[in-house]
């Protein structure tokens, strides 16, 4: 066993099955200290943005990708099957129903699932015509996931329960020796400096029954119909869950009643006992499967992470801090509906990569000759790639002394206050942890018609936007709800909306929007703050807000990385109004007009880095 003070820091980003049967795997070996860093969970099994507590979890054959995921398929289920005397995991005779023509002797699944054989005649009715059966297992989420979560906690695995937005914020968490674990699932279409489009939603609806006559796992083709009986009772017996729906590309999370019926009707021609009168329907689930073009990626990589985020804190408190390099980040994300029954196989491979990545180097070999672990990804060069490329240069564009180069100011419509005007504040922050220690301050009434905004020109292409939120403020009784729309180029990009926590501590650097992939011009960036603050200084046409600008300047014709921060200090609390303050720290840009390199050696001084 390692010592805590050898230990490698590791986070795991996602607390899905995914998430956490990674960090179950890595904490068998005592190396690692393992932070669990997530938006939902165990404890929010409720949760239709949180798609592991709504699977059917069973093994189910989906259909053979590679030999890879064939290896994760048998690791798992050969895991769950010993895991059956421990009452988590239930095996049950299964049925698998196929259309005429079948081959059913070349079933790839045939040597990995237990007595495995054909259904004769006697054992088809209805539209039947072929068939399989065989033992296999499932487990109950709402069951499941707790019961990973208790084990990891006491192994000594802490949760956070954190918003990342960014593969730097996440990062920053794990440091410069550290390791990154990527399980967001769905979440990697959107976290800015991945933004995996492969990465899709599939809808999928199920209905949860009372029935002890209900209590055989079937499935078959075409429609997707199953029946998947849980492993653990409810106060009046054993459930069961019917299914379903499979519906690519849809992210609508709401109820359907026409969905509903149809996968009951489905069923009960495969068990008409579902139609008994006794049959209670307990509950109805809509998800999202995490599905990704391509198959699954689990993956590592050396990540590029520029001089990007000063600190990173959380809703409990921590914080941490890295300088700019390369930190070893291991994906693991794209399951679809295969996340619990790939889970310990796919864990067991990020265990390998994560054990691997760090017998290697930071910097990576030349191309001539060099080694690439498998699983690892190499840094791709650019096509065409300049011999020399530009080193990023640094100016600020502060709200209150402008920017350092022209003297321009973001231009502030409606009800701004500087800072340290704000007489009468009901919010007092640090000003040792704000960019030149400035702010301004702005909030509107529910019913305000001229919305206060703020508009940014930039030559660039990529921008990020950050936050420091205020949570409770005990001196004031008023809302620190935030709620924040962004306009870029003048189309509608986005809107951020944050609810306030019972901690008194700010949160700092919280991504709130992100665009790259710009053409390389001139861009115009317009943040509103929503109407329906509640005034919380005293005069009445004053509001809170912090500004403050700081713009990362590269050789655009060059660029390999992308980075521009925002830093927002929002504040606020709620009660009966909602109150929207909008704390604005520093922007970072990329940007090709100025060479400022001192500046930016200033600001690195500021955020405590190297560079």
């Amino acid at each position: 066993m390692s010592s805590k003070s050898s230990q490698t820091q590791v986070i795991v980003l996602g607390a899905g099955v995914i998430g956490l049967t990674v960090a179950h795997v890595l904490s068998e070996n005592g190396r690692y200290k393992i932070k669990v860093v997530a938006r939902d969970t165990h404890q929010d099994l409720d949760s239709q943005a949180f798609s592991s507590p709504w699977a059917g979890a069973n093994w189910s054959p989906m259909g053979k990708l590679s030999e890879r995921t064939y290896g994760w398929e048998k690791a798992t289920f050969n895991k769950l099957w010993d895991m059956i005397p421990s009452g988590l995991v239930l095996a049950s005779p299964s049925k698998i129903f196929y259309e005429e023509g079948a081959d059913l002797d070349g079933l790839w699944y045939k040597d990995l699932v237990r007595d495995f054989r054909v259904l004769d005649s006697s054992e088809l009715s209805g539209t039947q015509q072929r068939g399989v059966g065989f033992q296999t297992v499932s487990v109950c989420p709402d069951h499941y996931l707790p019961w990973l979560a208790k084990e990891l906690q006491s192994r000594g695995v802490e949760f956070v329960r954190h918003k990342v937005a960014s593969i730097g914020e996440a990062a920053a968490l794990a440091g410069p020796n550290g390791v990154l674990i990527n399980a967001t699932g769905l979440g990697a279409r959107s976290l800015l400096g991945l933004e995996d489009k492969d990465v899709y939603p599939v809808r999928g609806q199920t209905v949860v029954i009372d029935n002890p006559n209900v209590r055989r796992p079937m499935a078959a083709g075409g429609d997707v119909t199953y029946i998947i009986p849980r492993p653990w009772p409810n106060a009046s017996g054993f459930t069961t869950i019917l299914g379903g729906k499979y519906q690519e590309g849809n992210w609508d999370t709401s109820f359907s009643a026409a969905d509903a019926q149809g996968i009951l009707d489905r069923c009960a021609k495969l068990v008409p006992a579902i139609k008994d009168k006794d049959t209670k329907i307990l509950k109805h689930n809509v998800g999202l499967r995490p599905a990704r073009k391509g198959g699954p990626r689990v993956e590592a990589e050396w990540l590029d992470i520029p001089c990007e985020t000063e600190w990173i804190t959380t809703e409990e408190g921590s914080a941490a801090s890295r300088p700019a390099g390369k930190v070893l980040v291991v994906h693991a994300y794209g399951f679809g509906s295969a996340g619990y029954q790939m889970s310990w196989g796919a864990a067991k491979e990020v265990g390998s990569l994560v054990n691997s990545g760090l017998n290697l180097s930071n910097d990576w070999p030349s191309s001539t000759g060099s080694t690439i672990l498998p699983g690892f990804r190499a840094p791709q060069a650019k096509e065409n790639a300049p011999v020399s490329v530009a080193q990023p240069r640094n100016r600020t564009i502060d709200d209150e002394y402008g920017d350092s180069a022209t003297g321009a100011l973001p231009v502030y419509v409606k009800h701004w206050v500087q800072g340290a005007e704000c007489n009468g504040c009901a919010i007092s922050l640090n000003t040792a942890k704000l960019f030149r220690g400035t702010w301004h301050g702005t909030a509107t009434p529910p019913n305000e018609e001229s919305i206060p905004t703020i508009t940014l020109r930039f030559t660039g292409v990529a921008i990020y936007v950050y936050n420091v939120l205020a949570n409770r403020v005990p001196s004031a009784d008023f809302s620190t709800d935030t709620r924040l729309t962004f306009t870029l180029d003048g189309a509608a990009d986005g809107h951020f909306e944050h609810e306030a926590t019972d901690s008194t501590d700010f949160v700092f650097n919280h991504l709130v929007y992100g665009h790259s992939g710009l053409a390389n011009g001139g861009h115009v960036l317009v943040i509103e703050a929503v109407p329906g603050s509640l005034i919380i200084i005293q005069e009445p046409s004053s509001f809170l807000a912090d500004f403050s600008f700081a713009i990362v300047v590269v050789n655009l014709l060059f660029i390999i990385d992308l980075l521009i921060d925002l830093f927002t200090d929002v504040g606020a609390r709620r009660t009966v109004f909602n109150n929207f303050i909008c704390m604005f720290r520093s922007i970072s840009i990329y940007n090709a007009l100025h060479d400022v390199s001192g500046e930016f050696e200033d600001r690195c001084e500021f955020l405590g880095l190297q560079w």
